[in-house]
């Protein structure tokens, strides 16, 4: 990839994403993007037959339990808190 070109496209990318570059901004990530496509070049060199894919580094598997429907502990859930007066907590003022 050739300088004036990948500067082209950080020119083009900055566009898209409303950047303005300095110029010396502009040559930088030039530099920097021709290095990440070379990176990229390599890794489509490299051998994979044979190789699975993987999507994530750790087996995910997802957990399931059987849904138990039980009535819901309203009044003992009211009575956790001290000052209760019928059906509404009282609590300190902010």
């Amino acid at each position: 990839m050739s300088g004036s070109r990948s500067r082209l496209e950080v020119k083009h990318l900055a566009s898209l994403v409303k950047l303005k570059l300095s110029l010396e901004e502009e040559r930088l990530f030039s530099v920097q993007l021709s290095r990440i496509v070379e990176f990229f070049d390599q890794l489509d060199k490299a051998r994979v037959d044979g190789v699975e894919p993987t999507f994530h580094p750790l087996d995910v598997y997802n957990v399931f339990r059987r849904d138990i429907v039980s009535p819901y502990p309203g009044e003992k859930l009211l009575n956790l808190p001290g000052r209760v007066r019928g059906r509404y907590i009282w609590a300190p003022r902010m």
